[in-house]
């Protein structure tokens, strides 16, 4: 392996490497990120692809911490997010469409000798598509590992608490706008942060269901006026980091047990 490329310990991206540079690399390269974002609406707080670009940045991030073992391919810009097309600007694909554009993907790889795969995730329209993806091509493909890992599922319940101001937090939220203020501030509108227009019966309904378990189809523009719930206002850069560093100490140890698994 060149030196030059020892040294560095910048994030190991596929899409920034040339032909000859990756081929040096493969023998050191352990697991694949595939990171499967979202183009969807945050109301007048951040910009549309918010959810792509965290799932990216931190997958970027971890591959820093591990270099060279852990590469980055390019985020898919889209994912399914048929509840935020009320509002200008989202696009969603169809559950197949993913499916087939990981497929080519992940086959791709495989024919290169990278067989072992992880999807991240920031977008929770994703998580029932990527848990199908798993089980589907882990039996097409045959990979020597494929999982899926949303990343706020990481996000420590008491840095949350210490962010959350807003009795209701989700989306466009105190906590996600202080994430993206760390790790993409050009994406963070903050000349025009509004709090959440939540409307409550649609909300509170929702809320009775899914506390106990049943899952409903449902839009966002019928839960909040301007796309938002909580209140972005609260957010802070300070909040974002230490939110954002302590889920990468435990995706950390997640990529490491991955990287063990099966060695």
């Amino acid at each position: 392996m060149p030196d030059t490329l020892r040294a560095q310990r910048a994030p190991l991206l596929l899409s920034e490497l040339s032909s000859p540079e990756l081929a040096s690399l493969l023998p050191e390269i352990a697991l694949v990120i595939q990171p499967v974002g979202s183009l969807e609406q945050h109301g007048p707080n951040t910009a549309l692809e918010t959810d792509t670009a965290v799932a990216y940045e931190m997958s970027k991030m971890a591959s820093a911490r591990l270099w060279p073992r852990v590469l980055v391919a390019p985020p898919l810009p889209w994912g399914f997010a048929p509840y935020h097309m009320g509002f200008p600007g989202t696009i969603t694909m169809q559950p197949e469409t993913v499916m087939c554009v990981l497929r080519d993907v992940l086959r791709s790889l495989q024919r290169h000798g990278l067989n072992r795969w992880l999807l991240t995730n920031f977008h929770t329209g994703n998580e029932g598509l990527l848990g199908m993806a798993v089980q589907l091509l882990s039996r097409e493909l045959s990979p020597d590992f494929l999982g899926s890992c949303s990343l706020y599922s990481l996000e420590p319940d008491e840095i949350e608490a210490q962010i959350k101001k807003s009795e209701f937090v989700g989306h466009g939220c105190e906590v996600e706008t202080s994430q993206l203020m760390y790790l993409r501030p050009d994406l963070v509108k903050v000349h025009t942060l509004a709090p959440g227009a939540r409307i409550e019966e649609e909300g509170d309904r929702r809320r009775t269901f899914w506390n106990r378990g049943v899952r409903v189809s449902w839009d966002f523009d019928r839960r909040s006026h301007n796309g938002v719930l909580g209140d972005s206002r609260h957010a802070s850069y300070e909040a974002g980091e230490s939110m954002v560093e302590a889920v990468l100490d435990d995706f950390e140890d997640v990529l490491n047990d991955i990287v063990e698994f099966g060695s």
